[in-house]
């Protein structure tokens, strides 16, 4: 089979297209025929050796794929030959095929696409644990989504709203946030041009709000920190700016 490897840590212009041998599935797994493969900011990271799983070289990166099941390992009893499903595996889905134990498969209906599977686990798994499971985010609350046209900022929004909370997007040009209005968001925020925490506070009247979902950290984290009313709950995604929000400076 083919699978895109990273042999060297770097960059993604490292990557090569290689022949590889095919995989066997062990016991508890199977064997997925991949279609699609999602595209993350993980996946950036474990190439550099920057992410927390850190896998030998070489290894193919990708880490959510959907496609359909090729062949079943034994002891596998909750899938069969012909299934449709996302997997998520860390890295490997760059691949042909994917071997995964059958517990990090979902099924899915035939009306999703490949396309549209393959990017759903991480970007919407993470907001759901998120404003779900950690910041319990209620209907009639506030919610602030930093660098909210990325994958998971979008998911956040539309999450929100299916939550019932009214949703603050603030991303950093004009275009970003249309996507933002069109998947949802009640308010707008450019921070490049606006004032983070003034914007804030003339939105919700000087109350602040509820919960801030940042995927992005570096300087507004600060800024969004102080935008929160009390009780309010911040929730640490990801630092796509580079920079570690760092409370002892506050």
């Amino acid at each position: 089979m083919r699978a895109v490897l990273c042999k060297e840590l770097g960059m993604p212009d490292g990557l090569v297209l290689e022949e590889v041998p095919g995989l066997v599935p062990d016991t508890g797994q199977v064997l997925i025929s991949v279609q699609a493969c999602g595209v993350n900011f993980p996946d950036t990271l474990i190439i550099q050796g920057k992410y927390q799983f850190k896998p030998d070289l070489p290894f193919s990166p990708g880490g959510e794929v959907a496609g359909v099941v090729k062949k079943l390992g034994p002891d596998v009893h909750s899938l069969k030959v012909g299934d449709r499903v996302i997997a998520f595996s860390t890295w490997g889905g760059f691949a042909e095929e994917l071997v995964v134990d059958q517990s990090r498969t979902v099924m899915i209906s035939d009306k999703m696409d490949f396309e549209r599977a393959s990017a759903f686990i991480l970007t919407y798994g993470t907001s759901y644990h998120a404003l779900k499971d950690r910041a319990l985010l209620r209907a009639g609350e506030t919610l602030l989504v930093l660098g909210a046209s990325g994958g998971v900022g979008i998911a956040a929004i539309q999450l929100g709203k299916a939550l019932g909370a009214t949703v603050i997007a603030a991303a950093s040009n004009a275009e970003k946030l249309s996507v933002c209005k069109q998947n949802g968001a009640d308010h707008l925020i450019n921070y490049s041009e606006n004032d983070l925490r003034q914007s804030v506070k003339e939105i919700t009247q000087g109350r602040g709000v509820d919960v801030v979902y940042d995927p992005v950290g570096g300087s507004f984290s600060e800024k969004a920190l102080r935008d929160m009313s009390w009780g309010g709950r911040f929730l640490v995604v990801g630092f796509a700016s580079g920079e570690i929000l760092s409370l002892i400076h506050i």
